[in-house]
Parts: C-alpha cells; structure tokens; sequence
C-alpha cells in the first residue's frame, strides 16, 4: 500500500502503478520530426524526418523524492527493429546528472524493455521513448504499451 501511494505521489503522470500516463502528459521532443499520440492506453509515435539526434516522446517529473530506486518498463513493437528504446534522465538545477537507457528493441516482435534508476538527488527527471531518426527510419511507427514506473525491488531509503 505505502509503495502504491508513494509512486502515486511521487509520479502523478501515472495513474495507477499498472496504468499508462493519461493523454496530454506525454510530449513530443520535437513535433516537427516525431509525431506523438496516446490513445486507450497506448503511445503511439511516428519518425517524420531525419535528425541529428535522437528523438521521441517525453514525459517530466518534477520535485522526485530522493534515493529512491524505481523501474519504467514498456513493451515496445515496431515493424523496423532498433529503431526504439527507453531513457531516463536526471538533472539537478538545469544540468543532466545522469542518463540510462535500455536496450533497443531487438525486432519487430514486442519488446518488453526496462530502465533501473535511482532519485539521488535529483530535482526533475525525464521518462522518454527514444527513436532513431535517420533517412532509414522515416516513416517508422513505434507503439508502446504497457507503460509502468514502479519501485524496485528491495527498495529502502
């Protein structure tokens, strides 16, 4: 019960500990070059041009309660395989202090794919679906489903 609350509290982008996050939370990193949609619980995402960087959808959460050590996991399907993956970031004051990514999806089967992360100190952090946006890709849809952030496992401040 103390978890449930806590993540509930701690991340109010999610709904529930099982629940994705509800429309509107979640954002394109660049609307020109990734087209980002939520819809009965599924994040979809379209690679619309080449970039330099890699780009995707992001979620922010602001005030995270320190030392604390969760999991944002996803299932991720794309017809093309490597073009996706999840990333979460760390900063404190305005400065990146951490970044960790999961593997890419491995092919066009769904991909259950995971992110272990501790709070540290952190005074924002940013959940992303990550896309690879090169000449290839364009076109390329990504669907992620069963969006989770939970605490680990053992977890104790």
């Amino acid at each position: 019960m103390r978890k449930t609350i806590l993540t509930a509290l701690l991340f109010a982008g999610f709904t529930a500990l099982n629940a994705a996050p509800p429309a509107g939370q979640w954002k394109s990193m660049n609307w020109k070059n990734t087209a980002v949609s939520y819809e009965k619980g599924t994040l979809n995402l379209e690679i619309k041009q080449a970039q330099k960087f890699h780009g995707g959808a992001v979620l922010a959460i602001l005030k995270p309660e320190p030392d604390k050590t969760f999991v944002f996991s996803a299932e991720v399907t794309s017809r093309e395989p490597e073009v996706a993956y999840l990333s979460v970031k760390l900063y404190k004051g305005k400065k990146e202090i951490q970044r960790i990514n999961s593997p890419q999806n491995p092919s066009e089967k769904p991909a259950a794919l995971s992110v272990k992360f501790q709070t540290k100190d952190a005074d924002r952090i940013e959940l992303l679906i990550r896309t690879i946006q090169i000449p290839d890709t364009v076109g390329t849809k990504v669907t992620v489903r069963k969006l989770d952030l939970k605490p680990a496992e053992g977890n104790v401040r």
